[in-house]
This record gives C-alpha cells, structure tokens and sequence, in this order.
C-alpha cells in the first residue's frame, strides 16, 4: 500500500490511481477504497501497570497495548487493518461509519 500514489477516497468513486508498479484486482481495490475512510471507535485506558490497552467494539478482537498514547494508537491501527483484512479475504466485513465532513478528534499533546 505504501507505493500507492494517489487514491480518490470517495467512497462511491471507482477511479484509483495507482503507481506504474502496482497492479491491483478490482476486489484489493475495493478493499483499499472500504479503508480509506472509515472511523471506528476505541477506548483506551492506562493501565496500572503504566501502559495503554487499546480496544474496540467496533472491531471484535482489537487490542493493543504501548507505551505512550501516540504508540498504542499506531498499534491499533496496524492490528484494526488485519483483523479488516482478515475478514475480507473470508468475505465477511465489519460495518463501520463512513466519515463525515466534520467530526470532533481529540488532539493528544505531549507534557
């Protein structure tokens, strides 16, 4: 997915660009486009031992764990798009919201 070039996210658009390198089927690039943009809530909690758990009941089975909030952040995003990924290859997809032209996201900032 890294050497993709330029991808239109619209949901509903069957036009994707793709570097010269990569040639994909119709079902990967449906696939890449149902990632793009799609939100799925997580809830995160300091644990006592000091790290960060990460879950989701948007996605059954995600769950990350880092050091800071930034790292389990990543973490989940990595696990959300196999466990998707997985899915998919088995034909089954999780719902998730379609983003919106304006949503609140809370900026986490470092001491």
């Amino acid at each position: 997915l890294a050497r993709i070039a330029a991808i239109i996210a619209h949901p509903e658009s069957p036009a994707i660009a793709l570097s010269p390198a990569i040639a994909l089927d119709d079902k990967r690039k449906a696939w890449i486009l149902y990632l793009m943009e799609r939100i799925a809530n997580l809830h995160i909690e300091k644990l006592p031992e000091g790290i960060y758990l990460a879950t989701s009941d948007d996605i059954p089975g995600l769950v990350a764990q880092g050091r800071t909030i930034a790292e389990t952040l990543e973490i989940a995003r990595d696990v959300a798009r196999k466990l998707l990924e997985a899915r998919s290859e088995r034909q089954e997809q999780i719902p998730l919201a379609d983003t919106k032209t304006s949503f609140d996201y809370p900026l986490i900032l470092g001491a």
